[in-house]
């Protein structure tokens, strides 16, 4: 029987992903992972990032990297990256695979949602970086990145949910122009300007 390339192609797209997917389980489901995520018997980002730091997801990575090379247009590549992003503590690059996840032809359907999430939780620990440090004059540069990249998140769910609104309810987020100043403060702390 003849097969059109296309139906070739959608198979080997899905099998990619479900091979990055049975790759990730299987690093996530060791022993160590498992013993560290029982360890912190806690749900929030930063145990899920402690709990996943021993585990190597670059197999998984490279099936993702190869479905999306074969089928640029599809969004659940984005979205698995973007998983793989916060397991490794990176939600900068989380948050800007579900937004190109979001923008793909086809779309990832639970991405509007996992970037909630994350921008959410970004949102609180913003917040609560601002009372902490409630205008310390000299930060470590370490400190002081983590504050931008902290600041950047909230304005990105800032811009994803519309000017001010919390895309989860509640409260604004802010004002986006005094958000800005702040921001471009911080680069300015950070260049020593």
């Amino acid at each position: 029987r003849n097969v059109p390339n296309v139906d070739a192609t959608k198979s080997l797209f899905r099998s990619l992903v479900s091979l990055g997917d049975l790759a990730r389980y299987v690093e996530t489901c060791t022993a160590e992972a498992s013993a560290a995520a029982a360890a912190t018997k806690e749900t929030s980002p930063s145990a899920m990032v402690a709990a996943h730091a021993r585990c190597d997801y670059r197999r998984a990575e490279q099936y993702y990297v190869q479905a999306l090379a074969l089928c640029p247009g599809q969004g659940s590549p984005h979205n698995q990256l973007a998983v793989l992003s916060t397991y490794s503590g990176d939600p900068l690059s989380a948050a800007y695979r579900y937004v190109v996840c979001m923008r793909a032809p086809k779309p990832f359907t639970t991405a509007p949602d996992n970037l909630k999430a994350l921008l959410g939780h970004a949102t609180s620990k913003g917040a609560a970086m601002a009372k902490r440090d409630n205008g310390a004059s000299s930060e470590q540069a370490s400190v002081q990145r983590s504050r931008i990249r902290q600041r950047l998140l909230v304005l990105m769910g800032s811009l994803v949910a519309g000017r001010g609104e919390n895309p989860l309810g509640g409260g604004p987020l802010g004002s986006f122009d005094a958000d800005m100043i702040a921001l471009r403060a911080d680069f300015q702390k950070l260049m020593g300007d």
